[in-house]
């Protein structure tokens, strides 16, 4: 069992927030952290769906991982159907992002 899974549903908030403190950071190995981090969260059993839009924010902007834009839209549009917030803004920069990339 995962750090992430033993939280209460009160404190899983935090689960998602360590790892964006390591990502404000603005080092390379900040960025690496934090989105290992985000990966152990949405990746754990009881998935933290808002970690998982921050993971697919990452991969659109190659933050802590390389860029993979595809992977991001993979991750994120389920979420965003889901009306999982922070997912709906990540896939609305990844229609801007694919706009301005034709």
């Amino acid at each position: 069992m995962t750090a992430a899974t033993r939280l209460t549903p009160v404190f899983r908030p935090i689960a998602t927030q360590t790892p964006k403190l390591y990502l404000r950071k603005g080092t390379a190995k900040d960025d690496e952290e934090g989105f290992r981090w985000l990966n152990r969260a949405y990746g754990a059993p009881d998935r933290n769906l808002e970690a998982g839009a921050y993971v697919g924010d990452c991969y659109l902007n190659g933050k802590g991982t390389k860029q993979d834009v595809q992977k991001a839209e993979e991750i994120v549009m389920p979420l965003a159907n889901q009306n999982v917030v922070p997912a709906m803004t990540v896939a609305g920069q990844i229609a801007a992002y694919k706009a301005q990339s034709r």
